[in-house]
């Protein structure tokens, strides 16, 4: 007998139990016996006598003592009849009890576990008071007795032991009071939303759907008694069908709610359900146009439609406009003060901010340039009408802005702060907590902390969105989680990376965006390692062609992401004729990106191509061209530094040193550079940086027929390269060699 079956069973006992005395009383011997027939054998549920603590049960010649209500309900099989219990593979009895019904073979069942699955709900009538118990079984009450109801349900006689169907019926009457299907969907309404709060998303889901369907038996939505619950059942229906990858069930019930919600009030929900269901599959062009019209609908403020549309650049003087209003209305609050603002009560404009939420997930994608405009517009609603959760959004993104384009990583990191503290002390912000973690560590933190150290709170913002539901913020924490790990210098083997990976094959609820940008950093290791692609797995032209197609990110922002990977590549193996010709059409990433740490990366190969090219430049035009680029370059770098960056000293130590011998500075100079360089790389665990450096030595000295500091800083490149894992170019010095 199948655990199915026998939960089945425990349904129809369950019901049983909850008949009225009037009917009990129906019965000439005192006794009701349910029996389901599954094609294999005959299973007969224990009798219920009129005593609701007393049962006996009888079958062939085996008589059961008596239970409690404590009990497994004491189901036997035909074949096994000294066999009792319910579940084989439970692990403990209803509410921890197990009556002599079971003994001496029982099988206890946890009450709690008890779940059909969603074409096989046990429907319960008269038990909504009791059925509140965390774990309970979706109800469907559509009949005075017990019955039980799937999609190809059929009506079974009690009598008729050849029946095939698992499936079964032992209605009592054919009719329900709306007010019980009412009260039962409104059971399994906030049956589901207990589940939501404790991560339990699948049951969750069959909750809703339970109460959809009580409700579609009896009404529609013309019923202004009935509207309002299957409103609800709805909105949290495809919600929680969006978090379990339900995406078809999801469009249907957003479509359901668009077509019968009255007001904006009503369909809010839905519109932000759409809009993350559109971001997963990399649309973000039309996710930002509904989150516009949703602000619109709401009588709030936002910026031009076709302006954004059109992809026209919103004007730097805009921007600086906007941007010193926004610190004026700041002041010198300090992160305490922000966290103590009054609590935002407006309901328009809380609505207002979450679509501000997550119109910044769009809009970094595809309107880089409205980005900023959207920050200030979310910061100074916080600073007027108070904080809510939406407000850690307000002030991580804000950070963004100061740490990275307006160059004050020590005021983004108290706006950072500020979030935390919203985090901490305010219950309903704690929704927050991966989208916060992913901003904080993947944008803010690393201006002023070792890369290395945003790896932790990365990983624990990944499980905070996986609790959540939060997904997207959950990817994006995995994501930064690689990319800080292949640019910290661990071994391209490590375990972080393939932990990393691991979980993103293993997360049942995928997205492209997430798929290609790991595929960037997966491409990189193979390169390095000298792996071959799979087949049919996509190179850094597939990735690019993808996202040109609309399928991904705008591929304005994927392609700053992947020719940022490709210069350092280049860099690596000293292509550096495909290096420069890549910069040349690479687009302004610091502009694109704002403040990640590729970002900077990208800056510091920017500067060291350069300086390359102006190295190999026949023309003086051409070559002062290439180091005034350079020089920018490192003008950024060096005003990081200065504001505590420390991911990058070695790197500007290593473009001095190549500056130096541009500018045909004496040897002691230029080896002085090369060797801070190789120190503070090495210091700072920055391995891949190290080899990089005592490469670029070796070539110096070899220019310099120095054979003996050649060989010397070759074998430490050889040694770092090895230790990072990069075996192609261990392979390439030792064939160079």
């Amino acid at each position: 007998m199948s655990s199915t079956e026998k939960a089945i069973v425990f349904g129809q006992t369950m019901a049983a139990t909850a008949m009225s005395s009037d009917e009990r009383d129906e019965k000439h011997d005192g006794t009701e016996e349910a029996v389901v027939s599954t094609g294999q054998k005959t299973i007969r549920a224990a009798t219920i006598t009129t005593n609701d603590t007393q049962s006996s049960c009888q079958q062939d010649s085996t008589t059961c003592s008596s239970y409690t209500d404590h009990d497994t309900l004491g189901l036997h099989d035909d074949d096994k009849p000294n066999k009792g219990g319910v579940l084989p593979d439970a692990t403990a009895s209803i509410e921890g009890g197990v009556s002599v019904i079971t003994q001496p073979e029982f099988f206890p069942v946890n009450h709690v576990k008890i779940m059909p699955s969603v074409n096989e709900k046990v429907i319960v009538d008269n038990v909504i008071d009791n059925s509140t118990r965390s774990g309970s079984t979706p109800s469907n009450s559509t009949s005075t007795g017990a019955a039980y109801y799937s999609k190809n349900s059929k009506s079974t006689n009690k009598n008729d032991n050849n029946a095939s169907s698992t499936t079964v019926t032992t209605s009592a009457s054919s009719t329900t009071s709306k007010t019980k299907l009412i009260a039962s969907a409104k059971h399994n309404l906030q049956a589901g939303k207990s589940a939501l709060e404790k991560s339990d998303f699948d049951t969750a889901a069959d909750y809703f759907k339970a109460g959809r369907k009580q409700l579609n038996d009896i009404t529609y939505w013309d019923d202004d008694e009935v509207r309002p619950i299957l409103l609800e059942l709805c909105i949290e229906g495809a919600h929680t069908c969006y978090i379990t990858g339900e995406h078809d069930i999801t469009n249907e019930l957003i479509d359901e709610v668009l077509h019968h919600g009255n007001t904006i009030q009503e369909k809010f929900r839905v519109y932000e359900v759409k809009m993350l269901t559109v971001m997963a599959t990399g649309n973000y062009q039309e996710s930002l146009s509904l989150g516009l019209d949703v602000r619109k609908q709401l009588g709030l403020s936002t910026p031009s439609y076709n302006r954004v549309t059109n992809n026209k650049v919103i004007s730097t003087m805009m921007i600086l406009k906007r941007y010193g209003e926004t610190t004026r209305r700041l002041g010198n609050r300090t992160a305490e003060e922000l966290a103590n603002l009054p609590e935002l009560q407006d309901e328009r404009i809380i609505m207002g901010q979450r679509m501000l939420e997550l119109l910044l997930t769009s809009c970094y994608q595809v309107q880089p340039t409205l980005f900023p405009l959207l920050i200030f517009e979310i910061m100074n609603t916080t600073l007027e009408f108070g904080i809510n959760a939406s407000s850690c959004d307000a002030f991580t993104t804000f950070g963004i802005l100061l740490s990275g384009p307006f160059g004050k990583p020590q005021q983004g990191r108290e706006m950072a702060k500020a979030a935390e503290l919203i985090l901490s002390t305010k219950p309903g912000a704690s929704r927050m907590q991966s989208r916060s973690a992913n901003v904080i560590q993947g944008f803010i933190n690393h201006w002023t902390m070792p890369l290395r150290e945003t790896l932790t709170p990365l990983l624990e913002g990944y499980k905070a969105g996986r609790s959540s539901g939060d997904f997207e913020s959950a990817k994006l924490c995995l994501g930064f989680r690689v990319v800080h790990t292949f640019h910290a210098g661990y071994h391209l083997n490590t375990d972080l990376i393939a932990e990393a990976i691991n979980l993103h094959i293993n997360f049942l609820h995928p997205d492209i965006t997430t798929e290609l940008w790991l595929q960037i950093y997966l491409l990189a290791i193979k390169k390095l390692c000298n792996i071959e692609l799979e087949e049919n797995e996509k190179d850094f032209d597939g990735i690019l062609q993808t996202t040109s197609e609309g399928q991904a990110m705008s591929s304005l922002t994927m392609q700053c992401y992947t020719n940022t990977i490709q210069l350092e590549l280049y860099a690596f193996f000293g292509d550096w004729e495909e290096a420069k010709s890549l910069l040349l059409t690479t687009s302004d990433v610091r502009a694109i990106l704002q403040s990640p740490y590729p970002a900077v990366r990208h800056t510091f190969f920017e500067g060291l191509i350069c300086i390359k090219a102006a190295q190999s430049s026949v023309g003086k035009m051409d070559s002062w061209k290439w180091k005034r680029r350079a020089l920018k370059s490192m003008k950024f770098i060096r005003r990081w530094i200065e504001l505590g960056n420390v991911n990058i000293i070695h790197c500007l130590h290593l473009l001095e040193a190549e500056l130096a011998l541009l500018n045909g500075k004496n040897e002691k100079r230029v080896e002085d550079f090369y060797k801070s360089a190789i120190d503070i790389a090495a210091k700072n665990q920055f391995i891949q940086d190290e080899a990089l450096s005592n490469e670029l030595a070796s070539s110096y000295f070899g220019s310099l027929n120095n054979v003996s500091r050649r060989n010397y800083y070759l074998g430490n490149a050889i040694r770092c390269y090895s230790e990072w894992g990069a075996t192609a170019k261990v392979e390439q010095l030792n064939q160079a060699e």
